[in-house]
C-alpha cells in the first residue's frame, strides 16, 4: 500500500533555498502562469533574508532577456495574485528612485502547504513588532512616501531594529540626515 502521508516541508530559511523550491514547485500551485513563476525565480535570486529586493525592470529584462514592458506585465501580475508586494520609493524632488519587492510569505506558505517552524518565518517585520500598532502606523507612512517627522522616523528604526531591509534602513538614515540638515541640527550636534 502506498504511503499517503506527506512530510511535512519547510518553509525555505534562506534566498538559495527559496529560489530552489521555486524550481520545483508547479505555477499552478502559487496560481500563476509559467512566465510569472519565471519572474518570481529571478526576483529570488535577489532576496534578502527577509525575502526582500530591489533589482531595476532593466536588470530583470537582461536577467529574463525579456523586454522592459514585459517585465513590467508580469511584475504587474505577480502583485496582482498578492504573492509579491510592490512598494515604491520616489526622490523628494518626485523623482523615481527604486521598486521594493517583498515576497508576501504567509500566503506562499498557504499556497505551498509549507509547514512553518517558527510563527515569525510568517509575519512580516510590523507583525512581530513589540510597538504594535505605532510601527505599524509608521511603516506604512514610509512605504507609502508620507512626510515624516525625525522622532518618528528615529521610532520606526528603533522598532523595526534587523527587521529592516538594508534599502529601507539606508533611506530611514538619509530621511533623518536630510530632516537633521533641514533643521540644523547637525550643527548643534556638532557644536557641543
Amino acid at each position: 500500500m502506498k504511503n499517503t502521508k506527506r512530510e511535512a516541508i519547510k518553509f525555505p530559511e534562506t534566498q538559495f533555498e527559496m529560489t530552489k523550491m521555486l524550481g520545483q514547485i508547479p505555477p499552478q500551485t502559487l496560481n500563476l502562469k509559467a512566465n510569472e513563476r519565471f519572474l518570481l525565480m529571478q526576483l529570488s535570486i535577489y532576496f534578502d533574508s527577509d525575502f526582500v529586493c530591489y533589482p531595476s525592470l532593466k536588470r530583470l529584462a537582461r536577467d529574463t532577456g525579456w523586454s522592459v514592458t514585459t517585465v513590467s506585465a508580469n511584475v504587474k501580475r505577480l502583485v496582482a495574485s498578492g504573492i509579491i508586494e510592490k512598494h515604491s520609493s520616489t526622490s523628494d524632488k518626485g523623482g523615481h528612485l527604486v521598486n521594493v519587492y517583498r515576497l508576501n510569505k504567509k500566503l506562499f506558505a498557504e499556497l505551498t502547504g509549507l509547514q512553518v517552524n517558527e510563527p515569525e518565518q510568517l509575519m512580516s517585520p510590523a507583525d512581530s513588532d513589540v510597538n504594535g500598532n505605532e510601527v505599524d502606523r509608521l511603516y506604512a507612512m514610509f512605504i507609502a512616501n508620507k512626510p515624516m517627522t525625525k522622532p518618528q522616523l528615529e521610532f520606526l528604526m528603533d522598532g523595526k531594529g534587523n527587521s529592516l531591509s538594508t534599502i529601507e534602513n539606508m533611506q530611514l538614515k538619509n530621511m533623518i540626515a536630510s530632516l537633521q540638515a533641514e533643521a540644523g541640527y547637525g550643527d548643534a550636534m556638532n557644536d557641543g
